[in-house]
C-alpha cells in the first residue's frame, strides 16, 4: 500500500507541474555570478576532420534594466585541438583565451549585441533560449528568432517539463529549427533553465550548418559551474 501511495504522490505531483501555469524571463540581481563550461566540436562532412575546444565563461551582472539586462564575460580556453582537415584550425581558438566583453540581453533572453571594445557583434555564436512574453504551461510552444554569426536562425521552442531538482524548479526547453534554413537539427536544442533566475543550468545540441559550400556538424554542451 505505502508504494502505491508513492506513486499516487508521484503521479499527481507531475499533474500538477503539466497544468500550472509558468511565467520564464532572465530575472537575476545585479552582482550575479553566472559561470559557465562550455564544449564545442565542429566536424567536416564534405572536408574529413574536425576540431573544438573547452572553455570557460565567467559572467557577473553588471547592470540591470526593465528592458535590458548587461553581462561582463571573462572567456578562458581550457583546451582545443584539430585533425584531418581542420589540423591547425584549433590556432584560431587561442585568439578568445583571455577575451572579455559585454554582453547586452533582454529579460527574454534574446541577446541584444556583445561588445568587445569598440566592436560590436549581433550575437555570441550559438542559439540561445527565447522566452515567450505570456505565460505559459507544459506542451506549450512559441517561436524565437536568434542571430547565429550574422544569419537569423527561427527556432520554434516548447515546455518539455518542470521538474525540481537541488531545491531549484528547473524547466526543460527543446527548441527545433524551423525548415528552409541553413542550420538544421541533429537533435533537439535542450536547454534546463532555472525558472526563479531564468539563468541557464545546461544546454547541449547537434546541429548541422551549411557554410561556405562545405556542411558541419555543431556539437556542443554546456553546464553550469
Amino acid at each position: 500500500m505505502k508504494t502505491i501511495s508513492i506513486i499516487a504522490i508521484a503521479a499527481l505531483s507531475a499533474v500538477s507541474f503539466a497544468q500550472k501555469t509558468y511565467s520564464l524571463k532572465v530575472d537575476a540581481p545585479v552582482g550575479t555570478k553566472h559561470n559557465l563550461k562550455l564544449e564545442t566540436k565542429i566536424v567536416g562532412q564534405s572536408q574529413k576532420g574536425e576540431m573544438g575546444f573547452s572553455a570557460t565563461m565567467n559572467q557577473v551582472l553588471k547592470r540591470k534594466t526593465p528592458s535590458e539586462l548587461e553581462w561582463n564575460v571573462k572567456f578562458k580556453i581550457l583546451s582545443k585541438y584539430g585533425k584531418g582537415a581542420f589540423a591547425g584550425g584549433e590556432q584560431s581558438f587561442a585568439e578568445m583565451d583571455g577575451m572579455v566583453m559585454d554582453m547586452f540581453m533582454a529579460p527574454t533572453g534574446l541577446m541584444k549585441k556583445v561588445r568587445m571594445g569598440d566592436i560590436e557583434v549581433p550575437s555570441s555564436g550559438t542559439p540561445s533560449v527565447i522566452f515567450p512574453s505570456k505565460p505559459i504551461k507544459v506542451g506549450s510552444t512559441w517561436s524565437g528568432t536568434v542571430d547565429m554569426n550574422g544569419q537569423k536562425v527561427k527556432i520554434t521552442y516548447s515546455l518539455a517539463s518542470v521538474k525540481t531538482a537541488k531545491a531549484k524548479n528547473i524547466a526543460l526547453i527543446r527548441g527545433t529549427v524551423d525548415k528552409g534554413q541553413m542550420v538544421k537539427n541533429i537533435t533537439p536544442i535542450q536547454f534546463w533553465v532555472d525558472m526563479k533566475t531564468g539563468l541557464m543550468e545546461k544546454a547541449e545540441a547537434k546541429l548541422q550548418i551549411a557554410a561556405q559550400e562545405q556542411t558541419l556538424r555543431l556539437e556542443y554542451l554546456i553546464n553550469r559551474l
